[in-house]
């Protein structure tokens, strides 16, 4: 009775080993299959990626197009591999007549996206440095994002039906485990016990870890027991798994790395912009002021030649006189030039002050023995009204506050013409020291007052002694570069009166 029963037991033993040797064929074939649906999918995000990738490289500017033949030999090599493994698949899977037209339908979409991505890098590679036309991107982007759309999608149903067929797999290995189950419980529970965890168990883990790697979940390692054949198929799903989880961090770890590269060069990009038009505004301010104060010492230079040269036999203390304005504002100009040289070798474009304690009454009383020639060649007065005794001592860079005195003396000069009189005032009190030049002029609207100290602006442009718009907008530089402040006034009767207020020295 016990020889039949191991007899029986041997037989169906025999009976479900030959069916098992079947079935795991078929799990071999199956997961042959899902390997391949599994890296032709990844072959596919991966060319996905890399056309997003240059329809973003397109979008940034001219900057990061050089790398575009790059990124498009990189694709063309991964349709040239994902075609390849499509051919592959083919011979593996046979020659049915269901097997021959889904592999000619992968084909012809393979082929479709080659021949959309040709005529992409035909336009790319026009000739016209600016690219191909907005429209013309946004059709090849379309194109080829619904084309790749759908091979990502079927290869997803490839694989999504490999699985299925896997699970059908487990469930017949499962009946067949049942079954074998049922049939030797009379011959022996410890026969039964002994094929339920050499089949089902390992079917399970392995059903598990294909449930998993579908999610996308992290692999773990499998330790399945049993046959021989189930340790070394759950050695090739685990290198599968590995294998699947590796290229999809590959790839997120590329697309990272490129969004910040893109983002660390669009900040470098804007930072240099940045320090390039801070560097250049400097400059052209700066050069604006030197020019603008550059004429007016060869304006008064001119006037004393012209003055001198008019008198028919000029006294000898007229001529010296006049030399020595001449030689004073020369001097001025040397110091100019010799600051544009500096300028020239700075890398900003800014220039500082030379502070000093001077006293302001000192230099209100130079500026005025500077400016008088002038001011009586354009036929008018000059009167400097300071305080007795010594003046108000200030910290200050005399050349520069001599040529904001020069050049609202000169703004005066301008503009009240037909014989009227400039007066430069001096006052001090409270710890401000304040000079203002007046003049007898049309004055300046209220709604102007605000405007005059602004760079080129002139509230007569077409007078006929407009000049640069440069000179007040000299003074409120050096006014404020002083700790000070710069005001005008036009009062109802005419004329303006523009105010400095510099603060006096401890």
């Amino acid at each position: 009775m016990l020889w039949w029963a191991g007899a029986g037991l041997l037989a169906v033993l025999a009976a479900f080993t030959v069916a098992m040797a079947v079935w795991l064929a078929d799990a071999g074939r199956l997961l042959g299959q899902l390997n391949t649906s599994q890296e032709q999918l990844a072959q596919v995000t991966s060319i996905e990626a890399g056309v997003n990738g240059m329809f973003a490289d397109l979008a940034l500017g001219p900057a990061l197009r050089p790398g575009l033949a790059r990124d498009a030999a990189q694709i063309d090599q991964e349709l040239g591999d994902y075609r390849a493994s499509i051919a592959a698949e083919g011979r593996d899977l046979g020659d049915s007549a269901a097997v021959l037209a889904h592999q000619r339908a992968e084909d012809d979409r393979a082929g479709r996206l080659a021949r959309l991505f040709a005529e992409f890098k035909a336009d790319l590679g026009s000739g016209d440095p600016r690219g191909p036309p907005q429209d013309r991107i946004a059709t090849h982007r379309a194109r080829l994002g619904a084309l790749v759309g759908q091979i990502v999608q079927g290869e997803r149903g490839e694989a999504a039906e490999t699985m299925a067929r896997m699970r059908r797999l487990r469930e017949r290995f499962t009946w067949i485990g049942l079954g074998v189950l049922a049939a030797t419980a009379a011959l022996g529970a410890a026969g039964a016990w002994l094929m339920a965890k050499g089949v089902a168990g390992p079917l399970q883990e392995l059903a598990r870890a294909a449930e998993r790697a579908g999610r996308g979940e992290s692999p773990a390692e499998l330790t399945v027991g049993g046959f021989s054949e189930f340790s070394g198929f759950a050695r090739v799903f685990h290198r599968m798994d590995l294998e699947i989880a590796a290229q999809r961090q590959a790839l997120s770890d590329a697309n990272a790395g490129l969004e910040a590269q893109v983002l660390q060069r669009t900040r470098e990009i804007e930072e240099s912009r940045r320090r390039l038009a801070e560097t250049d505004q400097a400059r052209r301010l700066l050069f604006s002021k030197l020019s603008h104060e550059l004429r007016t010492p060869a304006t008064i230079i001119r006037g004393e030649a012209e003055v001198a040269l008019r008198e028919p036999r000029p006294q000898v203390r007229r001529l010296r006189e006049a030399l020595g304005h001449i030689a004073a504002n020369g001097a001025f100009l040397q110091r100019r030039l010799e600051d544009m040289l500096a300028l020239a070798r700075a890398e900003d474009g800014r220039l500082s002050l030379r502070l000093q304690p001077l006293d302001l009454k000192e230099l209100a009383l130079q500026v005025a023995g500077l400016a008088e020639p002038y001011v009586r060649s354009s036929g008018m007065t000059l009167a400097c009204e300071a305080p007795e005794g010594p003046g108000p001592r200030i910290q200050g860079d005399a050349s520069w506050l001599e040529q904001a005195l020069l050049a609202l003396i000169d703004n005066a000069a301008k503009f009240a013409v037909g014989g009227g009189a400039i007066r430069l005032r001096l006052t001090a009190s409270n710890g401000l020291a304040e000079v203002e030049v007046e003049d007898d002029g049309p004055g300046v609207a209220d709604a102007e007052l605000g405007k005059i100290f602004e760079s080129y602006y002139q509230a007569d442009p077409g007078g006929p002694r407009a000049g640069s718009g440069l000179g007040l907008s000299v003074a409120r530089w050096v006014a404020e570069k002083h700790g000070g402040s710069i005001a005008a006034a036009s009062p109802a009767g005419g004329g303006l009166a523009i105010r400095i207020r510099l603060p006096v020295a401890p």
